[in-house]
């Protein structure tokens, strides 16, 4: 007889018709013909109320024989109080709240300055990276919220037989939640701070370790066994000895490659042979985050925690190939900026020494309050030419070891500087107010130890009248 025939003689037993039973259980009188065909099987709520309106058991609604019940061999009943339960739950929360906060900033900005050569797709990689870390931070805090509300008020009960185990997790009377599953079912158990966790069918189980502490329990008991022998064979394990050194070290060099990349990008562009710098700095580089990316799929197909040397290892490769693809474009503007720059200062008609290179830090231009900033330059000079240009320097008129008061109006700003020449581009005089009221264009050049800051500007100046 089947389902759908029982309710049928139950329903009629009780001399109700599809439609009175529907009422009662608050459905249609085609949900019951349904059932009555056995198309569709009434849900557990369902099944709970025709129990009570038929007067008989689930098991006999649903042509289950009682089984006699196997003796278990281990049986075990925990209580969740509030300050274990809050021990069983402390997890990394705040490492991963501050590296989501770190990552999403450093996303943002990267997205807001273009930086890493532009790549606007990397920085929203790192944005998304550090989202999801915060989303996961959240919904973790919650769950932890919600069981620190919940579980202390439950008890949880294990039943281990031959083949099987049974947990049942109660609030009250009458248990909530009931799983019997096969020993070879159950293969999400992990060890997380100071509990098991058994994952089945989407609902987690918490297994204080404290229970296998000697003085309470056997530490032998075939339930610990149990955990330890499926954590062993279906959780990733860490590595260990010289495999755990060899991760760690790869990581860490990892790690350091990513500051390597970013002070070889300025390096690569003034070192004499750059294309060389760069061949040897990509090579090295791509060597680590390969070595670290194989590592990471090594110990991940033997079942070992190695996501981490992964995903460094892939981002560190991808920025050492994008380093690659970029910076010969990167070079060939800045030894064009070189030469450019180079040719401006020489037709200024100032003297100066051999120029090694030069560093932008300012371009713009448009005047406020009558002053015009047009660039500024640090600039390293060539050092042999720069000790001879040195020594002519305090018996040179040109140049000032301090700014005098009555040189502020056609200076701007302040630096520190052991020598100061106030070039006027416009009449081809050094440190003198002009004669005449106008617009004049200046190069202020700061010197000290082999190095100069170039700054060029215009200033609208109003001579002083005669009278």
């Amino acid at each position: 007889m089947t389902v759908g025939q029982r309710i049928q003689e139950h329903r009629k037993k009780n001399g109700l018709s599809q439609e009175e039973l529907g009422q009662r259980l608050l459905v249609s009188r085609q949900t019951v013909s349904l059932w009555e065909k056995d198309q569709t099987l009434p849900t557990v709520d369902n099944l709970l109320l025709l129990k009570e309106i038929f007067g008989i058991s689930v098991d006999e609604l649903l042509g289950e024989e009682k089984k006699e019940e196997k003796p278990s061999l281990e049986r075990w009943e925990i209580t969740y109080r509030q300050e274990a339960l809050k021990e069983m739950l402390r997890r990394k929360l705040w490492a991963r709240l501050l590296l989501g906060i770190l990552l999403s900033v450093l996303g943002v900005g990267l997205l807001w300055e273009g930086y890493l050569f532009g790549d606007r797709l990397f920085a929203a990689a790192v944005l998304f990276a550090g989202g999801a870390l915060l989303f996961h931070f959240g919904s973790a805090l919650k769950r932890r919220k919600y069981r620190l509300q919940t579980l202390p008020e439950s008890k949880l009960s294990l039943a281990l037989y031959e083949e099987e185990l049974t947990i049942a997790l109660s609030r009250g009377e009458g248990a909530d939640c009931v799983v019997r599953s096969p020993y070879g079912a159950l293969r999400q158990i992990r060890r997380d701070g100071s509990c098991y966790v058994i994952c089945y069918e989407g609902k987690e189980f918490l297994i204080p370790l404290s229970l296998f502490e000697k003085g309470e329990y056997d530490p032998e008991t075939r339930l610990e066994a149990f955990l330890k022998k499926q954590e062993a064979q279906y959780g990733r394990k860490k590595p260990t000895g010289a495999l755990r050194i060899s991760a760690l070290l790869l990581c860490i060099s990892t790690y350091l490659g990513f500051a390597v990349l970013d002070f070889m990008s300025g390096l690569v562009l003034v070192s004499k042979d750059p294309y060389t710098v760069l061949t040897w700095t990509v090579i090295g580089l791509s060597l680590v985050s390969a070595g670290s990316v194989g590592m990471g799929i090594y110990l991940l197909c033997k079942n070992k925690k190695g996501l981490h040397n992964l995903i460094v290892g892939a981002i560190l490769l991808y920025g050492a190939l994008r380093f690659a693809f970029v910076m010969p474009d990167s070079i060939e503007f800045y030894q064009r900026f070189q030469v450019d720059k180079e040719e401006e200062i020489a037709d200024l008609g100032i003297d100066l020494p051999p120029i090694e290179a030069i560093f932008p830090v300012y371009e713009g231009g448009g005047f406020v309050d009558g002053v015009a900033h047009f660039s500024t330059q640090n600039v390293q000079f060539k050092v042999q030419e720069s000790i001879d240009f040195e020594s002519g320097l305090p018996d040179d008129p040109a140049w000032m070891t301090e700014l005098p008061a009555e040189l502020l109006p056609i200076s701007v700003g302040t630096m520190e500087f052991d020598y100061l020449s106030i070039y006027n581009i416009t009449t081809g005089e050094f440190n003198t107010l002009p004669s005449e009221s106008g617009t004049y264009q200046f190069l202020r050049v700061a010197y000290r130890a082999g190095r100069g800051v170039l700054d060029r500007y215009a200033v609208v100046y109003e001579a002083e009248s005669s009278e």
